[in-house]
């Protein structure tokens, strides 16, 4: 499939930045300072994927990282990463976003039951 035309939404908190508004910088400092959420979303799913978004844990560092994936008309399977690793958060978010590449979801959990 090509993403040639594929644009981005990325929401942090209150603020939503267009796509033109998104940059290296943006994605990096929004991570490294992230005190709430963070979503970004393809105009259309990257392979399945619907989205990609990081939210801070209960501790000062940890980090939620999540993506769903669209599976059949109406289902999907949501997948769950927690670290404390906030450089490679950023890895993850910028290959997403600059190179169309999902995460390597093997050491991810896999927590769809929990949204039933």
């Amino acid at each position: 499939m090509s993403y040639e035309y594929i644009t981005y939404t990325l929401q942090s908190g209150d603020v939503t930045y267009d796509n033109d508004a998104i940059n290296t910088s943006v994605i990096t400092d929004l991570i490294v300072e992230l005190d709430d959420y963070i979503v970004l979303s393809p105009s259309m799913p990257l392979g399945k994927s619907m989205y990609l978004q990081a939210a801070r844990m209960g501790g000062e560092h940890e980090l939620v990282v999540e993506v769903r994936l669209q599976e059949d008309e109406g289902h999907f399977r949501h997948y769950s990463w927690i670290t404390s690793d906030r450089a490679e958060v950023v890895g993850i978010f910028l290959a997403y976003w600059g190179q169309q590449q999902l995460p390597d979801l093997s050491g991810w959990q896999d927590i769809t039951d929990e949204f039933a």
